[in-house]
């Protein structure tokens, strides 16, 4: 009997990667080279991607915590924050390099950011500033 339910385990893993695997390759999503956020060191960010999932995420800062909801609906919303003041990042600097599966049936391109803001410490406060999506950049 366990045996059995070891082989059907491994087939629904197997069906699972060939349903959800194969769809479109991984794209990069990162903030835009050239952006430099505003004025105040950065101790968050969020944003929101639709019709893609968070497949990984590399160089996360020290004392940083990232967390991502891959909704069914491809609607993705990420949110990373310092831990500690110590951890605020200079605004030439920002977290995460991630890697984004797209929706089946849609590309790199058709992967809609939105909602992406940071949120600074300046004058002994956070505040929240709402940023172009285009300061984060999508690539194949």
């Amino acid at each position: 009997m366990f045996i059995a339910d070891r082989d059907a385990g491994r087939a629904a893993l197997l069906l699972g990667f060939l349903v959800l695997g194969h769809g479109a390759s991984a794209c990069t999503l990162a903030m835009a080279p050239e952006f430099r956020a505003p004025a105040g060191r950065v101790a968050g960010m969020t944003f929101v991607l639709e019709h893609g999932a968070i497949e990984g995420v590399s160089n996360i800062p020290a004392g940083w915590r990232i967390a991502i909801d891959n909704d069914p609906s491809w609607m993705t919303k990420v949110t990373a924050q310092a831990v500690v003041g110590a951890a605020f990042l200079d605004g030439g600097h920002l977290p995460g390099l991630f890697s984004v599966r797209p929706e089946p049936q849609h590309g790199c391109s058709d992967v809609v950011r939105s909602g992406v803001a940071l949120t600074l410490y300046r004058d002994d406060r956070l505040v929240r500033v709402r940023v172009r999506p285009s300061a984060l950049r999508m690539t194949k």
